[in-house]
Order: C-alpha cells, then structure tokens, then sequence
C-alpha cells in the first residue's frame, strides 16, 4: 500500500504531482494489484481536501483516473467520481470550456455515469449566449460523453448542431471531431439534418482523406446510416477512399462489418469493387475468431442485402460458425440473419 501524504500548505500544488504520478505511474506499473493499492490511496487523500480543488483540479482528478480506468471506490459504496460530480455541480461557471468538456469526456470514459451532473452541465451550456468559445474537440467531446453515458438531453444536442450549422465552414474541425460528432448524434437518436449535410459536405470537399482513421471513416458511415441520412456523394467518395488507398489489416473486425453494413442499401458499382475486396481480405485472413458473433452475421447480411455473393467468403464463415459459434451467443434477430443470407447464397448459386 502506498501512503500518500500532503501538507496542507501544499495541498494544491502537491495533486499536481499526484496527477502527473497517476499518468506515468499507471504505464509503468507491472503490478496490477499495486495500481489499484496506488490510486485507491490518492483517491483516499483527495477525498478529504476535494472542498479546497477548483475547477480545473477537478476536470484533472477526472481526467487522471479515467485515462487509468479507475473508478476508485469508499466504503460507504460512493465513488470517487460521486464526490466529483458533487463538488462540480455547484462550480459549474468556473469551468473553463476545456475543463468542461474533459470533466463529462472523463465520466463517459471511466462509465461513471451521473446524471445529475450531466443534467447540469447541460443546463449550464444551453445557457450560454455563445458556445462560440468551445473548440472543435471540446464541443465533440461533450456530445460523445453524453452518448456514451447514454444520457441525451435534446436541447443541448440541437444548440450544438446549431452553432456547428451557422459556421462558415468546418476547417478547425478534424476527423475525430466530424466523425465523433455525427456519431454520438446517431447514437442517441438526436436528429439534425442540416448538422449531417454541413459535416458530408466538410468531407466530400476534402482534397482527401487520408488523414482519417479506419475506425473514424465506420463511425461516419454508420452514423448516417443509422440516421437515416443518404448521401450518395458521401458514400462514393469514402468507398473510392477505401478501395485505392486503405490497407484492411488495420481495419478492426467491428469497423468491416459497420462499413458493409452502411453500403448493404447503396447501389452502385463503388459498393461491389468494395465488397469484393473486403470479402477478398477477409477470405485471406482465414480465421475469424477476433469476430464477435453479431459482427459475423453483420456481414453476411451485408453482403445478401446488396446481392453481392462472394461464395469462398460465404463458405469460409459458414465453417467457422458451425466450428465455434454457439447458437446462445447471437440474438434472434442476428439468427434469423444468417439463415437467410445462407438461403439467398443457396438461392444464387442454383440461379
């Protein structure tokens, strides 16, 4: 057990340290157990002088546990993070917007959910005159701690689209920012029309996109997708992007099965090319055990709705889920996918 002391002249200065010991520390740590033992001892100590933190000390406090995935917790069953929320909540126009938006992203991080800080925060911000002063990152980064805190509040979400909307363009926004914000729309069925317009357009302007991730072009495709909102351009121009330039090895299982399942409804011969070289690779790899259960049906679902057939791919799945996939782990709408992509390969293969 570590024993962390601080003086009480020093108290401020000294969590500075203990902040900057969290994120070097929780790297180079080999001991799982002494990590916990290490900030189950800082949270003991910040908890009795969490009266004296500002605002930025505690977006910092957040921030620090959250990068560590810890979620320090007290006897009485609390958390360190309840204690936080509480001591925000009342400080709430000190904040400045970065610690803001690093106080709810920390909470979304480490699943520590509170609504009543989210209530708050989102409150406090709807009442600003001007969001102006958010960047980019800031404002995404609050719409996706919301969505993955599974906590919407409309009001807050169509002030931002609308302040996104009214900008002469979208140049300081980058993928993460675009893609990020689309997604935690899509997420928590916020609709918003022209905030998804004004984000395909900013896309489809660009000179490319390489400066996008795999998982940050699925969050765009899926977050239309699951939207409701065509964009043909949008679509042929990361498709286009994919096949020339990206290299599926660096794709992960969960974004393949978003992108194919984004183009399942969008004809065109981008959407075959696509496909066939998704099924390609996919073939290639042979083994498909860093597949989850639903993304397997995802795919072949993919592929039966765009009547795209790729019987090795076809087959090559079809082994590996008799092999190794338990009928108890996929949903029954995920079952009654499979069977009937199978029954449309059949189908194609007699025709």
């Amino acid at each position: 057990m570590v024993n962390v002391r601080v003086s009480q002249g020093r108290r401020l200065d000294r969590m500075q340290q203990v902040f900057r010991y969290i994120i070097i520390g929780r790297q180079s740590s080999r001991e799982e157990e002494e990590e916990d033992d290490i900030f189950q001892s800082i949270a003991n100590v910040s908890l009795g002088i969490l009266p004296e933190f500002e605002a930025r000390y505690l977006s910092n406090l957040a921030y620090a546990n959250a990068i560590a995935s810890s979620v320090p917790t007290f006897d009485d069953g609390s958390t360190l993070f309840d204690h936080i929320a509480e001591k925000s909540i009342p400080l709430l126009t000190e904040f400045q917007p970065q610690e803001l938006a690093s106080l709810v992203w920390s909470f979304g991080k480490a699943g520590a959910s509170n609504a009543g800080l989210f209530e708050k925060v989102a409150d406090h911000i709807v009442s600003l005159d001007n969001i102006g002063e958010f960047k980019p990152l800031e404002l995404s980064n609050i719409l996706s701690a919301y969505a993955k805190a599974n906590q919407t509040n409309s009001i807050l979400f169509q002030k931002v689209a609308d302040h996104i909307v009214s900008l002469d363009n979208l140049h300081t926004f980058r993928p993460e920012d675009l893609s990020n914000t689309v997604h935690a729309f899509a997420t928590t069925d916020e609709a918003h029309p022209r905030l998804f317009k004004t984000v395909s357009n900013r896309i489809i302007t660009l000179g490319n996109l390489k400066s996008f991730k795999p998982h940050q072009l699925s969050h765009v495709l899926w977050a239309f997708s699951k939207a409701g909102e065509s964009n043909p351009k949008l679509h042929v121009r990361i498709a286009d992007h994919i096949y020339l330039f990206c290299k599926l090895e660096l794709f992960e299982p969960s974004d393949l099965s978003a992108i194919l399942l984004a183009f399942g409804k969008v004809e065109g011969s981008h959407r075959t090319r696509l496909f066939q070289k998704i099924a390609d690779h996919m073939v290639e790899i042979g083994g498909f055990d860093s597949f989850e259960p639903h993304e397997i049906s995802d795919v072949l679902e993919a592929y039966a709705t765009a009547d795209v057939i790729h019987p090795r791919l076809f087959a090559r799945l079809h082994a590996h889920v008799n092999a190794h996939v338990e009928s108890t782990s996929l949903s029954e709408d995920a079952r009654r996918n499979l069977v009937w992509a199978y029954e449309k390969a059949e189908k194609a293969e007699q025709a």
